[in-house]
């Protein structure tokens, strides 16, 4: 409403007898109003988006806008009395006898309507569009949404000051509507033909940021300027010119441009709905932009015609001509490019020059795609690589895969809250599909009747069915059902009780996804809980700092009054909760497991299938420890969702060490305190430890493993299992001191080893100490002459080592039925082959 009004005094003056020389300017008024007004909007997005709302929180920053508004009110209403004395100045304005109604029209004033709303369908259908294909460069983050929404405005704004310092003392012709709305289209048509190559100029530019040389920002703010700001600012140009060529002036100017105004946000409204709901979904974000494109066209057509140029009918053949060869010549969009990650992956493609090897680096060569569908909320690609390894991704981003460590924090999200549950489990609510793992294994439980899941992306549904072969089917069972809404709309609206809750969405530094780390929706989904009930929260400390992990903790420990903290797999914890107490009982961990053979399979798969191991190698801290290790942290809120600021700008930090560091520092306990029936003899204890951390290696923190063994070195001093393990742990840290003195150690302990062995000689062949590595190997099969994993091993260095009479006699003592393990019987075959005479 304020836009008419500031376009009719502002643009035209103020005074009656000007009016009517001031409407024959309508769209230079119109374009510097626009212009201000749009570059406005332009600070109010960045100060919204990098300021106001982390900072202040979402009621702060209402109120903000709101007090701006009022200081507009007071400054207009100040301004009408004492500022501007030519409004009560001269001779009133004469009253027409009857005012003409809002849909009376010339010709030219129907026109402008008609192009007006269908410039503003195509624009905001190009800017949904625009937020989508970038997201799939720069990232899902607030500030990403940000500095495209801001360069869109930006553009907006530069386009109607052009207008606004272009337009003489006349208004614009159709002509200069023709000129706009054809630009337009050539500006999307641009955008279209970059996009495979914005993620290459991304990775090229990621170096400058790493170096401190340009915020990341900066980079977003030139790659989103690259696509969207040449065809925005032609849209900007456009809508003052169409005011003006559709007679917006004299008296009636007030009413004119309300009428323009109105038009072209109804048509944006329509375009937004049409690209959010339907046009995205069904076309693509591709076909949508050519849709936009198209429509710019169709408009800049009609103006033609209505120009009445002398030349119009040369340009309205030539004009389509040309629209019709660039639509047609412009590279299709690459999956490839489109669902790299190269924003998140930058490790991928550090050094790529070219576009070919960029592609390759993406996987070209190696993955096959399987899916690749722009959806209502996301782009959803699943690739297959040769090794039959499968992944989810989502805007780029693997959200689920077939591998161990995927597995493992997939599975686990569903065994670990069933096994800490005390009472019968009937319900179960998955927050997420992904690639239906998590679901499928409550599901396969026979005790369950019912499994809902709530999964915002249609489209994850059908990638979720190409993992059918790990989610058990989990689609086509009885049990269970999908509801494709947003998670907390459905908790909000739900009166069903469940005794599960698994929450695993998208990482919190992806927009929106926050909501699902407050405290509001930690109490949702603690009300949905059945009495008893468990509620089981996915956690990561990956790209997290400290501090927004203690503060996702607290923000738990707020809602909760029983919880405790179990790692997952790759750098994922889960938090559970509950209202009630929460008892582990070992009894129950060793008849779930001797019941449900496919909940011993699956945890066998990752090494868990015995109990013990199975509650050690995942219990970190227990409700008291939980609860000092967050102690004094800040919560999170609705009102105030930090962690969307704040995780984004520690995406490319490698601070997941830290995390599991501070975690490991007030981590006292092995098991939970107080389990029930469990008491077993000394002996088996260590024994139990040392399989407990044999199995968590590489798939839990170092920090989680270190722990039992060092159990075990209390009670035996020199056990070279034990410092084969330290060993191991210190290489994944890369503590090479640390790792060579554990595993000299371990070599020179009173009982011969042979992984301890193979772990130096190992390490000194990967350090560049051949001669060493062939010392340790030697002497190892000297100690130990029946080894075959050490005998194999020493052959294959000779091998290596150009020594190949030596491999040969080494293998003559080797046959393939005294390997217990597959890929050691394996590489057996391969290099006798390998040495075999060549037949004369």
């Amino acid at each position: 409403a304020t836009f008419p009004v500031f376009v009719r005094w502002f643009g035209f003056g103020g005074a009656d007898k000007d009016k009517e020389e001031a409407g024959r300017n309508a769209g230079r008024s119109a374009g510097l109003v626009y212009w201000m007004n749009t570059a406005g909007a332009v600070c109010g997005v960045l100060a919204a988006g990098f300021f106001l709302v982390e900072r202040l929180g979402m009621g702060a920053s209402y109120k903000a806008a709101a007090a701006a508004n009022l200081v507009c009110a007071l400054l207009a209403l100040a301004i009408s009395r004492w500022g501007v004395k030519a409004l009560r100045e001269g001779p009133p304005a004469p009253v027409p006898a009857r005012a003409p109604g809002f849909l009376e029209m010339t010709g030219d004033q129907a026109a402008a309507c008609a192009l007006l709303f269908i410039s503003g369908y195509a624009a905001l259908a190009a800017q949904l569009a625009w937020s989508r294909s970038l997201a799939l460069v720069i990232g899902s983050s607030t500030y990403a949404f940000t500095v495209i929404l801001a360069v869109f405005l930006l553009g907006l704004s530069s386009g109607g000051g052009l207008a606004g310092f272009v337009f003489g003392r006349r208004n614009p012709g159709w002509g200069a509507v023709a000129a706009g709305a054809l630009a337009a289209a050539g500006g999307l048509c641009l955008s279209l033909s970059i996009q495979n190559y914005l993620p290459l100029l991304l990775t090229r530019l990621y170096p400058f940021y790493f170096s401190g040389k340009i915020p990341l920002a900066a980079i977003h703010l030139l790659l989103a300027a690259l696509s969207i700001f040449p065809a925005a600012a032609c849209m900007g140009f456009l809508y003052p010119a169409l005011m003006g060529a559709g007679g917006a002036g004299g008296a009636a100017a007030g009413r004119e441009i309300g009428r323009y105004t109105a038009v072209n946000t109804l048509g944006c409204i329509a375009g937004a709905l049409a690209a959010g709901f339907s046009l995205i979904p069904r076309l693509g974000i591709e076909r949508t932009l050519v849709l936009a494109a198209l429509l710019y066209l169709l408009a800049g057509l009609a103006a033609l015609y209505l120009s009445r140029a002398p030349r119009r009918l040369a340009w309205l053949i030539l004009a389509p001509a040309l629209a019709a060869a660039a639509l047609l010549a412009y590279p299709k969009w690459d999956p490839w490019a489109l669902s790299s990650g190269a924003y998140l992956y930058t490790h991928k493609f550090r050094g790529v020059k070219t576009y070919g090897e960029f592609l390759a680096r993406a996987g070209r060569d190696e993955l096959r795609i399987l899916l690749h569908k722009d959806g209502a909320f996301a782009t959803v690609t699943v690739l297959d690589d040769s090794d039959r390894e499968r992944f989810l991704r989502v805007n780029g981003k693997s959200d689920a895969s077939n591998n161990k460590v995927d597995m493992g924090t997939q599975l686990l999200l569903a065994y670990v809250p069933r096994v800490l549950l005390a009472g019968d489990l009937k319900s179960a609510l998955v927050v997420g599909l992904g690639s239906g793992v998590t679901a499928g294994a409550l599901a396969a439980m026979p005790e369950i009747r019912e499994v809902d899941c709530v999964e915002i992306e249609p489209e994850v549904e059908r990638a979720a069915a190409l993992f059918s072969g790990i989610n058990k089917g989990v689609l086509d069972s009885d049990k269970f059902k999908l509801v494709r809404t947003d998670a907390r709309h459905f908790l909000t609206g739900s009166r069903k009780s469940y005794d599960l809750i698994l929450s695993e969405p998208s990482n919190p530094w992806m927009a929106g996804v926050a909501s699902l780390f407050t405290r509001e929706a930690f109490s949702l989904a603690k009300a949905r809980l059945s009495p008893g009930g468990i509620f089981c929260q996915w956690m990561h400390d990956y790209s997290m700092s400290p501090e927004d992990f203690r503060m996702v903790v607290n923000t738990f420990a707020s809602v909760f009054p029983h919880m405790m903290l179990f790692s997952a797999a790759g750098g994922d914890y889960l938090l559970v909760g509950s209202p009630a107490e929460i008892t582990p009982d070992y009894a129950r961990v060793r008849y779930l497991l001797g019941t449900r053979p496919e909940m011993l399979s699956d945890l066998a798969s990752l090494g868990l299938g015995d109990p013990f191991v199975f509650l050690a190698a995942t219990f970190l801290l227990d409700d008291a420890a939980a609860r000092a290790y967050a102690e004094g942290a800040p919560l999170h809120a609705d009102d105030r969702m930090t962690l969307e600021f704040s995780a984004p700008r520690h995406l490319h930090d490698t601070s997941g060490m830290q995390v599991e560091l501070s975690i490991a520092r007030v981590r006292h306990r092995i098991l939970p305190d107080r389990l029930a029936n469990f008491s077993p003899k000394a002996a088996q204890l260590e024994e139990l430890y040392l399989r407990a951390g044999e199995a968590a290696m590489g798939v839990f923190g170092v920090f989680t493993v270190e722990p039992f063994f060092h159990k075990v070195l209390e009670a035996s001093p020199g056990n070279p299992r034990a410092l084969t393990g330290l060993g191991r742990a210190a290489l994944l840290v890369r503590d090479m001191r640390r790792a060579e003195e554990y595993f000299k150690k371990a070599t020179e302990s009173a009982v011969p080893h042979p992984p301890a062995y193979l772990a130096l000689g190992g390490y000194y062949a990967v350090s560049g100490q051949a001669e060493k590595a062939l010392d340790c190997l030697e002497a190892g099969v000297r100690r130990i002459p029946g080894d075959p994993g050490l005998t194999l091993a020493l052959a294959e260095f000779y091998e290596a080592t150009a020594r190949p009479n030596k491999a040969r006699e080494l293998l003559k003592r080797l046959a393939p039925g005294s390997f217990r393990d597959r890929a050691q019987l394996q590489a057996f075959v391969q290099i006798s082959e390998r040495l075999k005479p060549a037949a004369k």
